[in-house]
C-alpha cells in the first residue's frame, strides 16, 4: 500500500477521523502493513502490547480461554476499526488473543508514534477515550450475555439432575426383592381370579 493509501485507512478510523492532514500522513509513512492469512494469530494473552492496529480488509477475532478451558469468543472486529488502543497507551500486554477471521489487511502504528500524536492532537485524545468506552461497553454487553447464556444452562442441568434422581428413586424403589416379591403376587392374584371367573360367572347364571 502507498503512503496515501495508508492515510485514507487511518483517516476512516473513530480514532484517526478528527486528526490532520499533516500528521496523517507522518503516521502513515511510518506504518507497517501486514497482508495476513485467515486463522493466522496475532498475539496471546500477556505478549506487549506495543502496536496498535487497524483494520484496513477482512476480520479479526478476540477470545480468552475460561477456567473450564474452552475459548471464550469476546468480539469480532472489521474494517476500518482499530485496536490495542489500551494496552498501547497503558504500555502494558495483551488481555486477549487476537487471530485472524478472514484474511486480512492491518496496519500498525507503533506506541512513540502514537503518542506522539496525541501529544499534538486534543482530537485524537478525545478519539481514544472514546474508542476505549465503547471497549468497555463492548465487553460490558458480552459479559452480561455470556452470564445469562450460562444461567439458562444451569437451569437446564437442574432440570436434567432433577429428573435423573426422580428416576434413580423410581429405580431404587422397584428394583429389590420386596417389590418383586409384591409384583409376583399380585401376578398370581390376578391369575387366580381369572381362574375363578368361570365358577363365579356360572353360579350367577
Amino acid at each position: 500500500m502507498e503512503t496515501e493509501q495508508v492515510a485514507q485507512a487511518l483517516a476512516r478510523t473513530e480514532l484517526f477521523a478528527g486528526i490532520d492532514a499533516a500528521s496523517l500522513e507522518e503516521l502513515a509513512a511510518a506504518a507497517i502493513v501486514h497482508e495476513c492469512r485467515a486463522g493466522e494469530r496475532l498475539f496471546e494473552v500477556g505478549d506487549p502490547g506495543d502496536e496498535l492496529y487497524v483494520v484496513v480488509e477482512g476480520s479479526v477475532r478476540f477470545s480468552v480461554t475460561s477456567r473450564q478451558g474452552e475459548e471464550v469468543l469476546l468480539s469480532e472486529l472489521h474494517a476500518p476499526e482499530a485496536f490495542g488502543e489500551l494496552a498501547l497507551v497503558q504500555g502494558g500486554v495483551r488481555s486477549a488473543r487476537a487471530d485472524i477471521g478472514e484474511s486480512a489487511v492491518l496496519v500498525t502504528v507503533s506506541r512513540a508514534q502514537l503518542l506522539d500524536v496525541l501529544s499534538r492532537e486534543p482530537a485524537a485524545v478525545e478519539a481514544l477515550l472514546r474508542a476505549v468506552g465503547g471497549m468497555v461497553r463492548r465487553l460490558t454487553k458480552q459479559f452480561a450475555d455470556r452470564e445469562q447464556k450460562l444461567t439458562a444452562q444451569v437451569a437446564q442441568l437442574k432440570v436434567e439432575i432433577d429428573q435423573a434422581r426422580r428416576e434413580r428413586d423410581v429405580a431404587r424403589l422397584t428394583e429389590n426383592d420386596d417389590f418383586n416379591a409384591l409384583r409376583d403376587r399380585a401376578a398370581a392374584m390376578r391369575a387366580a381370579r381369572q381362574r375363578a371367573r368361570p365358577a363365579v360367572e356360572a353360579i350367577k347364571s
